[in-house]
């Protein structure tokens, strides 16, 4: 519970025009996973669909890549492909 409320914190701290966007990428996570999790190709532990854990971390990572866009230097493109690459290796 405390690192859902830390990834609440934290998006509370977006600006006001990053936070749909960064609520929309958090939820389209959660949505995906459960997905998974409902095909079979992921198992959590416990009663629920999708762990608070689950639910905290997708929504920092939503956090941290609203940042990123919008401070990087790197061209959209390699960010992409960088998330691409990286989202899968998490699993």
């Amino acid at each position: 519970l405390i690192w859902l409320t830390l990834a609440i914190f934290a998006w509370l701290r977006l600006p006001a025009a990053s936070r749909p966007p960064a609520l929309l990428l958090a939820a389209a996570g959660c949505g995906l996973d459960a997905c998974w999790a409902l095909a079979g190709l992921i198992d959590f532990r416990g009663d629920s669909l999708l762990p608070l854990w689950m639910v905290a971390l997708w929504l920092m990572f939503a956090v941290v890549w609203t940042r990123l866009t919008r401070t990087a230097t790197l061209p959209g493109w390699v960010l992409a492909t960088a998330a691409t690459v990286g989202g899968p290796v998490a699993y």
